[in-house]
């Protein structure tokens, strides 16, 4: 190799960002260690995060089938089965609150973690580039998540899709491939079990691995397909089978079909689309907290496929792709969780960028120049990620002024400072809360939080009546059930449209009225009580009294 000071080639430029062919990469090294531990402190501050919407909901019934309660059968949901047996392994583990499901999951993005760098070396030119992946990943997944993002399906599928990523990558080139077809397939299987709409993005990998092997290994197209569809398919069915043995042993098989394809068919016919407002809304949040990692990930995939057009960087290329067609197609939805798809390769893709500008800098600097422009080009990284680093920081300073909400008040002060709607989340879940409320599950025509807040569980099948969710169909169910359950309280939400019950349903809220009588009012909605329910003590609680912050906790 030429002296630094003089001109480099292309290709002894390349050597300089490449180790020597013959240097296998180290299995764990010391930077390993300290991203794996930096991923664990970010982590920490994320436990006392409260639980939202949707992961209320998951935690609600994971503590339900705990229980013995069947998903679809004894309460219901428009997810697929995957999410409800993390929330589920995680609250056996550590408990069904937000400390223990948020536990579950930093132990399972540390293992992501540790799993990422280790089938991740062989594809960077400098071993500790792939060191960077998990602090470009679940790093970045952590500075930028609130709790509306925390636990949803779309962050924690970034694993399996990985796994599949790299299996069918590892297929291209000849050994093994049918084992590493097979792996690819069984954790395909696993993310659609997560959520089948999910499917175009692991079969885009597949779709990549057979064009790679037409183009590179010149076999007949029906040979290489069946090599390929087989040992993934394969893989596919074991998640799937197990799923489905699982319902059949609980004699509701049928009814996993109907929630999984025709029910969501029958939603999208039938229910209004949110309008492009929502999406653009989702979008802007995703490109200003992704916007560092974004323009670093374009410069990794520009230089890799200049290079060389590996199967690695085409699937994770591929992977956003098919990801943006997931999105635009849950038209009802485009929440900003949904953009977290893109996390896992855009910080891969990232760290290939940070390799790329690292050789440039070293190829471009001569003798005592050669350190300050390797602190320079540090300096300038670092200061790309600058607002997610101080956004840390502020989550950090703001769990510490709770003093790290390690007490049931405390940690309802540290939620009402994330989400100031929690004390009306509270306060209306406190009515049925109280010593002399009468015992029993209630139903809640709104947020699903209110479950999880009032120890409560839902009375009816039908746990989450969305007005974004429900068919006419769902509706008669709905009321046919209330009729003949009567559960002693229901609370209705007057402050979202898509919880008002009297436009979505004018038959349930006929029978609300003539079935029963108001018994509390707050801001957030109204709470009734059966007509002569055992237990009545309406006049001790007068509509519109308010209630204090109960300091109990759901376990």
């Amino acid at each position: 190799m030429k002296p630094p000071s003089q001109p480099v080639s292309a290709s002894e430029r390349d050597s300089w960002v490449s180790p020597p062919a013959t240097s296998a990469p180290k299995l764990f090294t010391l930077l390993d260690a300290f991203v794996l531990f930096t991923i664990f402190l970010v982590g920490l501050i994320h436990l006392p995060f409260n639980l939202f919407s949707d992961q209320a909901l998951f935690a609600v019934g994971a503590r339900m089938m705990d229980r013995g309660a069947v998903l679809y059968r004894d309460f219901w949901d428009i997810k697929q089965p995957g999410i409800y047996g993390f929330y589920w392994l995680g609250g056996r583990l550590f408990g069904f609150d937000e400390i223990g499901i948020h536990a579950f999951e930093l132990l399972y993005m540390l293992a992501f973690a540790f799993l990422s760098i280790s089938i991740l070396k062989s594809y960077f030119r400098l071993r500790w580039a792939a060191s960077l992946v998990p602090l470009l990943t679940v790093g970045v997944y952590y500075a930028v998540s609130r709790d509306l993002h925390l636990t949803q399906v779309e962050a924690l599928v970034g694993a399996p899709l990985l796994i599949a990523c790299w299996g069918a990558m590892k297929a291209t080139t000849g050994q093994r491939s049918f084992r590493y077809l097979f792996l690819s397939g069984l954790a395909g299987g696993v993310v659609v079990g997560f959520k089948f709409v999910l499917a175009p993005i692991v079969v885009g990998f597949w779709v990549v691995a057979l064009v790679y092997q037409l183009l590179s290994r010149r076999k007949s197209l029906v040979r290489t397909v069946a090599e390929i569809a087989l040992p993934t398919a394969l893989g596919v069915l074991v998640p799937l089978l197990l799923i489905c043995a699982y319902f059949f042993r609980k004699h509701t098989l049928g009814t996993l079909y109907y929630h999984t394809f025709v029910y969501p068919a029958q939603v999208m016919k039938v229910m209004p689309r949110p309008g492009f407002g929502r999406l653009f809304h989702s979008a802007h949040w995703f490109v200003q907290s992704f916007a560092p990692v974004l323009a670093l990930a374009f410069v990794g995939a520009a230089t890799a496929l200049s290079r060389k057009k590996d199967a690695m960087t085409l699937s994770l290329i591929g992977w956003i792709a098919s990801a943006w067609v997931v999105i635009i197609i849950q038209g009802l939805s485009w929440w900003e969780y949904h953009f977290m798809l893109f996390f896992v390769p855009l910080g891969i893709l990232a760290a290939k960028g940070i390799e790329f500008v690292w050789g440039q800098v070293d190829a471009a600097a001569a003798g005592h120049a050669h350190l300050h422009s390797r602190i320079l080009a540090q300096i300038s990284i670092g200061l790309l990620f600058l607002p997610m680093i101080m956004n840390l920081t502020w989550k950090a300073v703001t769990i510490a002024r709770h003093r790290f909400a390690l007490t049931p008040q405390h940690r309802c002060d540290y939620h009402a400072s994330i989400d100031p709607r929690y004390r009306e989340w509270l306060s209306a879940a406190e009515f049925v809360t109280r010593p002399d409320a009468a015992p029993g599950a209630v139903f809640i025509f709104g947020e699903p939080l209110l479950y999880y807040l009032s120890e409560r569980e839902p009375a009816l099948t039908m746990t989450t009546p969305d007005g974004q969710v429900m068919t006419p169909k769902a509706w008669a169910e709905l009321t046919q059930e209330l009729k003949q359950k009567s559960p002693v309280y229901l609370f209705v939400e007057d402050s979202s449209p898509e919880y008002e019950l009297r436009s979505n349903s004018p038959q349930t809220f006929d029978v609300v009225q003539s079935a029963y009588h108001v018994v509390h009012t707050d801001r957030l909605g109204t709470w009734y009580m059966r007509n002569g329910a055992a237990g009545d003590k309406s006049a001790a609680f007068p509509a519109g009294e308010p209630l204090g912050i109960r300091a109990g906790r759901f376990r």
